[in-house]
Parts: structure tokens; C-alpha cells; sequence
């Protein structure tokens, strides 16, 4: 046992979405985490590739494709509610850095691909940016480059309401640097923040050249993917309290992490425990979203790379020979 007698928040309302797609059409009642792990196996996004019509929702209204910048393109179904459910998490956690009136420009452009539906193809990406933007994120239109001048142009009109830039640690890294060998950092005086999604040595490496680069910047750390905002920078972390790491929200999600012993609630771990991450989110359940993560403790986690031997083989080795 897990030490769940009952089916753990935010699992009954992952579970009700899950039952509009066809894995989960005939799932008679899921009461506990035990049962849910039963009827539910891990999944990578090899087997959703092979079987993609298993995990649409009935009421699907668009594709997000990924630009690959962590890992391969994907494409990821969406239904309406879908995005409500992914977006809000994110939204409501801008909004605990963003005056009112401010957003956030993404450096990442999450691009819908048209797919008939009853009701017909699914929201233009105006429509699409519309609704993100309500959460405080203005994302770019597809396949905009981050460095040529259109994207300049583009970062003339929005910055001026923007506060913070969001994007892949490397990516957000690239366009400050671009920007200051331009001389044009008086383009970036506006910004307050910059949150970088968590990946390897974002603290050593991607983190102070930021600062550098702009020395007015608050640099934060989060992780998300087009599944979902997953973990963020703890607030008392930048205000006094415990240092580094990433601390799992849980209002639309429900993480797991796979170690050599098995598969456990990220609430189970324990210190200096590593492993594998799962992640079941409104689009789907129980899925090894492909990072190897390490538990620093106090429910704070660090992520170490993509999961594989590489990864696991260079932490190893720090760990055994330190320094």
C-alpha cells in the first residue's frame, strides 16, 4: 500500500476526464490509488504515437505541436476543457509575480494544427493565444524565429506590457544574448522576471549567465511541458526561505516517480531518491514524460536531464566522486 485509502486529489477529477477517451470508456469505478495504477499502465509517447485515436476526447478540438526544443516535435490532443484545465495552473502561478495588467512573453510557440471535428477544424491561433493570454502568458505565432527582425518588431509591441520572459533555459539564454550583442538591452528594461524551465545545470549554467547578461532580471525556475505547468520555484524560496530545487503542484496534475524499486506518489519520496517522472495530466493519464529527476527533500526536486544512461551515469558518478 501507499498509504492511500481513498483515490487522491486531483486523481477523481483525472479519472472523470480520463472516461471520454477510449482507454478509459469501459473503466468500471476507480476508488484508491491502487486501482487507478490497475486499470491505468505507464505509458511513453511512443506507444500514444502508435495508437493516438485511444487518448482523443470525445469533444477533440485541436492538435498543440511542439517544436522539439527538450526533445522530439509531439502532437498533443486537446479538447476545449482540456486547455482551460492545463492553462490555469500556469495562469494562476503568473499571477503570483505579474502586476495586474502585465504578461508574460513565451519564447516558445505552441502551434494548432487543423483536424476536423463534428463542429467543424478547430480554433484559428488567434482564438488559441486569446485563451492563453487570459492567464497572463502571451505565446508567439507559429514558427516566428527568436532572432530575426519580425520577432524583434514583434518584442517592440508586447514587451512594453510584458514583465517577464518564459521559455526553455537555453532558448531564453540565446534571445537575452542576442538582444545585448545588439545593443538593444534598453529593449529589456521593462522585464522584471525571467523564468526558465527547468532542465539540467539550469542553476549552474543558464541561470547566472542570464543574470549577467541582464543584472535587473529575477531569474526563476519551473518546469512545464504542452501537458502542463508541473512544478515551480517555491515563493519562499526567492523570499528567505529554502534554496533551489522545485516544488510539485498538484491542482491539475498527479505525479509519480519510477525508481529500481518501483513506482510511488512523488509525496512518498524520500530524500536523495532519484528516478524516473510520471506525470497524469488532463491529456493523459500516467505518462513517463522522459526526465530524471532527484528528491532534494521537503517535497523540493531537482531535474537532472532527460532520462537515459547518459543522465543517469554522469549523476552517479558525481555523487559517488563529489567535486
Amino acid at each position: 500500500m501507499h498509504g492511500y485509502k481513498i483515490l487522491p486529489d486531483p486523481l477523481p477529477a483525472l479519472v472523470a476526464g480520463y472516461r471520454s477517451q477510449r482507454i478509459a470508456s469501459s473503466f468500471g469505478e476507480i476508488r484508491s490509488y491502487e486501482e487507478y495504477v490497475r486499470y491505468f499502465p505507464i505509458i511513453s509517447y511512443r506507444k500514444i504515437a502508435d495508437d493516438p485515436a485511444a487518448y482523443f476526447p470525445n469533444d477533440l478540438k485541436m492538435f498543440l505541436r511542439t517544436r522539439g526544443f527538450t526533445g522530439p516535435p509531439k502532437q498533443i490532443p486537446y479538447s476545449e476543457a482540456m486547455l482551460e484545465e492545463v492553462a490555469q495552473p500556469l495562469g494562476d502561478w503568473m499571477r503570483r509575480w505579474l502586476s495586474p495588467g502585465k504578461v508574460a512573453l513565451s519564447l516558445v510557440s505552441l502551434a494548432p494544427e487543423e483536424v476536423a471535428t463534428p463542429e467543424g477544424t478547430i480554433p484559428s491561433f488567434t482564438a488559441l493565444a486569446k485563451q492563453l493570454e487570459a492567464t497572463g502568458l502571451v505565446i508567439l505565432p507559429p514558427e516566428t524565429p527568436t532572432q530575426d527582425a519580425s520577432f524583434l518588431a514583434l518584442s517592440k509591441l508586447i514587451i512594453p506590457r510584458a514583465e517577464a520572459l518564459v521559455g526553455p533555459a537555453a532558448q531564453v539564454v540565446a534571445f537575452l544574448r542576442s538582444i545585448v550583442s545588439q545593443g538593444k538591452v534598453d529593449l529589456l528594461k521593462p522585464l522584471r522576471y525571467s523564468f526558465l524551465t527547468g532542465m539540467a545545470e539550469i542553476g549552474r549554467l543558464f541561470a547566472p549567465e542570464a543574470r549577467r547578461l541582464v543584472p535587473h532580471l529575477q531569474v526563476l525556475e519551473f518546469y512545464s511541458a504542452a501537458e502542463g505547468l508541473f512544478a515551480f520555484q517555491p515563493f519562499q524560496s526567492i523570499h528567505g526561505g529554502a534554496e533551489g530545487g522545485l516544488s510539485f503542484q498538484g491542482s491539475a496534475s498527479f505525479f509519480e516517480i519510477e525508481t529500481g524499486k518501483g513506482v510511488h506518489p512523488v509525496v512518498n519520496a524520500r530524500r536523495g531518491e532519484t528516478g524516473s517522472l510520471i506525470v497524469s495530466t488532463p491529456v493523459f493519464p500516467r505518462y513517463r514524460i522522459g526526465d530524471f529527476l532527484l528528491h532534494l527533500g521537503e517535497g523540493n526536486w531537482r531535474v537532472l536531464g532527460k532520462d537515459g544512461r547518459t543522465t543517469r551515469l554522469g549523476y552517479y558518478l558525481k555523487h559517488m566522486f563529489p567535486g
